[in-house]
């Protein structure tokens, strides 16, 4: 499940004369000019109502913010009961898309007059994230924020710092974009009914809806979606409910983990017999299987968060602490030709934070090290050609030699992205947004730039390792009005 949230702000009022007319609600003043209501059943769809009920007994103006599960991003303006504006990011939860006007949300909300060119790019991002990151630089006021999230006491509530110059930084990077000369062609493969299924061990299943139409979390008949656009039938597992299917090995056997808060890991062989268990806590960064061993970031209860290598027979080889409860982190480990190991992660030290990339041996000593200037969850390799790419979180794309081990090209990028491909040619693939593909060379430099039809949900390589990029209409199909499709593209 994605993340929920909704609230109100209130312009320019004293917080007491909001808590006289929401005497049951949460209300804080947590940036200058603004006043946060908060109320534990608040949620998309039923908090724009309590927001227009509330404007008609003021005379400020009242914003309502909704977000359900990174599907639909809602913004309501009222003022005196009436509705102002309103920003509705997808076709999702009953919602028809809508832009908002920037110039009445401009002077409604008394911004400096500029600013109106800086909300209509803003309305305009397609990465519901990254959207809301924006209106709070822009706006000034904390928006992802939930219920739950805020403390009650005044001594720990801290106002947030606000930057507007990364939102000027957004637009001029946009606008740059729109005006690229695309030295690449998005084609569409093939296209036919289906949904996409969630699954670490093959993610590249999809499932086909019966003879009626009906698409079920239950439907057995699962295929496998190749680069040539055909499908082939997926072998399917009985599996107990309990568990969570984390690799399938070439062997035959299957690691498993069960749910729940204690995580315990376990191996099961081809006839689903458990050959070892392991209690694991937490898993920070799922397991990765190299040279017949398991790679994972794991933390138990009241423990520090430690980086293991597991045999098969379920017993650690290698271990290494690194205090990462903060929860920065790559989401993946990766592996050089010379069975090196990268990591990147942030640790606190001297009441700093430092992030730095690890290169480890297979015992996982630390051979190597490099500090970056701030935190990074997302990278691929380069293995042809010795080289990481990384993105540093609002602020750029890195690339990073591994012979030497130092920072070789920097690129200012304020996206939201994800990393998908590096071809043969060189060429990194991003997905920037839903639907946005970006091509860049080797010196992260911008090729081209698709927008898809339908959400990207995954790459497949054929036998002479080409790219392909899955994508998926759900939004479209969710809200009703087109049929569930998958559609496979290759860029060349």
């Amino acid at each position: 499940m994605g993340v929920k949230f909704a609230n109100i702000q209130v312009r320019n009022l004293d917080p007491t004369h909001v808590q006289t007319h929401m005497p049951d609600c949460i209300v804080r003043v947590m940036s200058e000019g603004w006043t946060t209501v908060l109320r534990e059943d608040f949620q998309i769809g039923e908090v724009e109502r309590e927001a227009h009920r509330l404007s008609k007994q003021i005379n400020n103006v009242v914003l309502s913010v909704g977000y359900y599960d990174d599907d639909v991003l809602a913004l309501h303006l009222f003022h005196k009961g009436k509705m102002i504006s309103s920003d509705i990011s997808n076709d999702a939860c009953g919602y028809l898309a809508k832009r908002g006007n920037p110039a009445r949300f401009q002077q409604s909300l008394e911004l400096d007059l500029k600013d109106a060119s800086l909300l209509k790019e803003v309305f305009q991002c397609e990465h519901l994230k990254e959207k809301v990151a924006l209106l709070e630089h822009l706006l000034g006021v904390p928006l992802w924020i939930h219920y739950d999230d805020v403390e009650l006491s005044e001594n720990k509530l801290i106002k947030r710092q606000f930057d507007k110059s990364v939102v000027q930084d957004y637009c001029a990077e946009s606008k740059a974009k729109r005006q690229i000369i695309n030295k690449t062609k998005a084609y569409l493969v093939t296209e036919f009914e289906g949904m996409p299924i969630c699954n670490t061990a093959t993610s590249s299943v999809v499932k086909l809806p019966y003879s009626e139409g009906r698409y079920l979390v239950d439907d057995p008949d699962n295929f496998e979606l190749q680069t040539d656009g055909t499908l082939i039938r997926t072998i399917q597992e009985t599996v107990d409910e309990n568990r969570y299917l984390h690799l399938k090995l070439r062997d035959g056997a299957s690691l498993y983990s069960t749910y729940g808060s204690k995580q315990v890991l376990f191996e099961c062989d081809v006839a689903g017999e458990k050959k070892w268990e392991f209690e694991v806590g937490y898993l920070k960064v799922p397991p990765t299987f190299h040279l017949n061993a398991f790679y994972m970031h794991m933390q138990k209860e009241n423990e520090m968060p430690l980086v293991v290598k597991i045999n098969r027979q379920g017993k650690i080889e290698s271990s290494l602490k690194l205090d990462t409860r903060g929860g920065c982190h790559w989401r993946n480990f990766l592996f050089d030709s010379d069975n090196r190991i990268y990591y990147c992660c942030t640790q606190e030290e001297n009441g700093q934070n430092r992030t730095r990339i690890y290169c480890l041996s297979q015992q996982l000593e630390i051979l190597d090290q490099l500090e970056i200037d701030d935190t990074s969850f997302d990278s691929i390799m380069d293995k042809k050609s010795h080289v990481i790419y990384l993105y540093i979180f609002d602020k750029k794309l890195i690339k990073i030699d591994l012979r030497p081990f130092r920072i070789s090209t920097s690129r200012k990028c304020t996206d939201f992205l994800s990393f998908l491909h590096v071809d043969r040619s060189r060429n990194v693939y991003i997905q920037t947004g839903e639907s946005t593909l970006e091509v860049r060379n080797s010196d992260l430099e911008i090729l081209s730039r698709h927008k898809l039809k339908g959400q990207i949900f995954n790459r497949l390589l054929n036998e002479q390792d080409r790219a392909f990029f899955a994508t998926w209409n759900g939004q479209q199909w969710d809200a009703g009005k087109e049929q569930s499709k998958i559609r496979l593209y290759e860029i060349f």
